[in-house]
């Protein structure tokens, strides 16, 4: 099994700064989940790093690779090229289970307040969006923090943020984090100082 390196597998995957403070923030055995991984770019960018620093969290990912209508036409069944990406870092031990599945499946697999962090980064369209955002917020520990990728499409902007004012039962902040990424957060501990980017 090869040993691919994150920027050597082809993807999407812009948020190195977001998962660089995960991965650093994070205590040991912290519960981490990525929603959407595709080929495992960013699935082996997070890995790798936890394995340079020597620290384990409970790292789950899910995808039915099979890819989203419209999106990824072109790719047929990849969980097997997501394993020859990643399967290193699975045998490793550095991710902890790969769920191959539907994220609202997922979902039930886990009870409330387990993850101390959530990616969202699977369906693009708003309703799944929506969804995402709607069924994995109760997953998330009150000291623990949902984050998303995308909010420059309106589809993701729009269906998180309506996911979230339905949820809080009001109009809820939420940080996006502009530049070379376009990832958008929010702490339920309040703590949002803990994941914004620093601009001078």
């Amino acid at each position: 099994m090869s040993n691919k390196l994150w920027f050597e597998i082809p993807g999407y995957f812009n948020y190195m700064e977001t998962y660089e403070m995960i991965a650093h923030k994070l205590p040991e055995g912290s519960r981490f989940i990525e929603l959407g991984c595709l080929l495992g770019k960013s699935t082996n960018f997070l890995g790798s790093r936890l394995k340079e620093l020597n620290k384990k969290f409970e790292f789950h990912v899910v995808d039915t690779f099979e890819g989203t209508a419209g999106e990824h036409d072109h790719l047929k069944s990849f969980h097997d090229v997501f394993m020859e990406n990643c399967g290193h870092l699975v045998e490793e031990g550095w991710i902890t289970k790969v769920h191959k599945m539907r994220t609202d499946e997922a979902v039930k697999l886990f009870e409330d307040e387990y993850f101390d962090a959530v990616m969202v980064d699977a369906d693009h369209k708003y309703e799944p969006v929506y969804d995402d955002v709607t069924n994995w917020l109760p997953k998330i520990k009150k000291t623990g923090t949902i984050f998303g990728d995308d909010h420059y499409m309106p589809s993701v902007a729009q269906g998180c943020s309506k996911a979230m004012s339905d949820y809080f039962k009001q109009n809820t902040t939420y940080h996006i984090m502009e530049g070379r990424e376009s990832t958008w957060f929010h702490d339920l501990s309040g703590n949002h100082e803990r994941w914004t980017k620093k601009i001078p």
